[in-house]
């Protein structure tokens, strides 16, 4: 019986990078496509491009721990059986 504690690390490596994949695809679509005529109506509200366009890195390193995260999260409480759903 395999300790339930301990992680495969080429196994959680692809689940998170299949969770950024899917919130970083996510995050575009919704803003640049759902959002973005909202953004375009109020840009009083709303920082320049070019100062945007400067915070892009925080905003991947911003996925990619939320992507860690919630795999961290699902890969301890929802394994084998442990969780419940």
């Amino acid at each position: 019986m395999t300790d339930l504690t301990e992680m495969n690390g080429k196994r959680f490596a692809y689940a998170m990078i299949g969770a950024f994949a899917t919130i970083f695809i996510f995050d575009y679509a919704f803003h640049g496509n759902f959002m973005m005529p909202y953004y375009e109506a109020t840009p009083h509200l709303w920082r320049s491009n070019e100062l945007m366009e400067q915070l892009v890195p925080f905003s991947i390193m911003n996925q990619l721990f939320k992507a860690g995260l919630l795999t961290w999260i699902f890969v301890r409480f929802m394994t084998a059986g442990v969780g419940d759903i």
